[in-house]
């Protein structure tokens, strides 16, 4: 499991940990938000509205609702749906591609994704954030599932030798704008399709998932994880969509065992 979920996962647990220790009387800073060694001080460059991280404050809840469409870093969706379009729309077979040059920006390029690819050491995470492993996938196999990064899938002869036709540039006049990308695909006739995508799909700002889209989604991810069928799929389905009528959660578990 990548290092990033196990921090999330230590996040919550701290904050658990932080309440109920603010509840027995250990207290903390005085100013943990302001303060010189505060939050905004060492993790931004300062609060220019702190009104708002008060407003409301116990009445209204917020949350970020962001549905992945692809199982991969979200950085790099961009590119997916670059290459899927081409893929889908342009009916090429990627064994005539001579090149592909995907441009991202100047952020995108000294990230992470933008790293030779290399699944030896580990293969989830070195397939999940890697921009040429996410464009071959795609334009290989017109979609990007989870089974695509399965050991069998990122140690394939063939998707490591595709690897080699894809080159990264930067997209002109772009430098921090993570989500934006362009692919450029030239076959080996000389003949180009390119696409430049802004807003990726699944931005929650910009191009969020339909409801369609995360309940097809979610019984997808259902099949391929063997973890329970379909018909207790769409029966927890109905009964999250109505959660707040239940008295507890008991029918939920059950169809989760």
């Amino acid at each position: 499991m990548p290092a990033f979920k196990l921090l999330q996962g230590l996040s919550a647990r701290n904050g658990i940990i932080s309440a109920q220790l603010a509840k027995a009387g250990w207290a903390g800073p005085d100013d943990p938000l302001f303060g010189r060694l505060g939050y905004f001080n060492l993790f931004s460059s300062g609060c220019g509205n702190p009104g708002i991280l008060t407003k409301e404050l116990g009445k209204r809840y917020y949350c970020d609702a962001h549905f992945k469409p692809y199982p991969c870093c979200a950085v790099s969706h961009a590119a997916v749906d670059c290459s899927l379009f081409v893929a889908n729309n342009c009916n090429i077979d990627y064994r005539k591609i001579r090149e592909a040059v995907l441009y991202v920006s100047k952020s995108g390029l000294n990230s992470f994704l933008a790293q030779p690819f290399d699944a030896n050491d580990f293969p989830h995470a070195g397939s999940a954030f890697n921009y040429r492993y996410h464009v071959a996938t795609a334009l290989m196999n017109r979609s990007i599932k989870p089974e695509h990064f399965e050991n069998s899938c990122v140690h394939s002869p063939e998707v490591i030798s595709f690897m080699d036709k894809i080159r990264l540039e930067q997209l002109p006049g772009v430098e921090k704008e993570l989500l934006c990308a362009k692919i450029v695909v030239t076959m080996d006739t000389g003949e180009q399709f390119e696409k430049f995508v802004e807003s990726p799909k699944g931005d929650p700002l910009g191009n969020p998932l339909s409801k369609d889209d995360i309940l097809n989604k979610f019984i997808s991810n259902l099949e391929f994880s063997k973890k329970i069928d379909t018909l207790k799929g769409k029966k927890l389905i109905s009964l999250l969509e109505r959660l707040e009528e239940a008295e507890n959660i008991n029918g939920v578990i059950s169809l989760l065992t």
